[in-house]
């Protein structure tokens, strides 16, 4: 029994000291103005509504084996608005919530980097999609302590790579596939 104690601390120590909480430089929560000391040229989209779509292809790649067609949106749940700004210079955008930061995007043009996030993180098998900005493939990762790691491959040759706050995600997936089972259970009981 003292040698599994031994054996489970020598696991769990190394994945809290080297786990990230994060991106980089940059930790879950930060705020807006702790960000903008670390990135010069940090500006603030102008626009409608924030298009952050890794916690709805997060969601499609794990239930992937429930979702027959429409794919539900964890977003629903969130009842502030994602705010997002931009660095040009680092090639980043950052997502926050309440002025917390919480996801970190990173684009890719024609460069086909599914190989270097699997050697990195782990094989994943890509599911297809379809949405506004068109066809594409998607994986994630979420073996991974404090953070999620979503890839997007788009027929136009862009591929996007977020991370986000694995904490933040894991309460709204739960929501989100409650929600999507009670409204299956309910659509499969109107069948006589």
């Amino acid at each position: 029994m003292k040698s599994a104690k031994i054996v489970l601390l020598c696991l769990v120590i190394p994945t809290l000291l080297f786990s990230k909480n994060g991106y980089k430089e940059f930790e879950w929560e930060m705020s807006v103005e702790e960000i903008s000391s670390l990135v010069n040229d940090l500006t603030k989209e102008e626009q409608l509504f924030t298009f952050f779509t890794a916690p709805r292809n997060a969601f499609f790649y794990k239930y992937a084996d429930e979702i027959v067609s429409s794919i539900p949106n964890p977003l629903s749940f969130v009842e502030s608005d994602i705010i997002s700004y931009d660095s040009e210079s680092r090639n980043l955008k950052f997502y926050f919530l309440e002025n917390k930061l919480l996801g970190i995007k990173v684009s890719f043009l024609n460069k086909s980097i599914i190989r270097t996030m699997t050697d990195k993180y782990g094989m994943v098998n890509p599911v297809r999609g379809s949405s506004l900005m068109g066809d594409y493939r998607t994986a994630s990762w979420f073996n991974l302590s404090g953070r999620i790691i979503v890839w997007e491959d788009y027929a136009t040759g862009m591929e996007y790579v977020y991370y986000f706050d694995k904490a933040w995600f894991t309460a709204i997936q739960k929501l989100t596939i409650e929600e999507f089972r009670r409204k299956k259970r309910e659509s499969n009981s109107l069948l006589d």
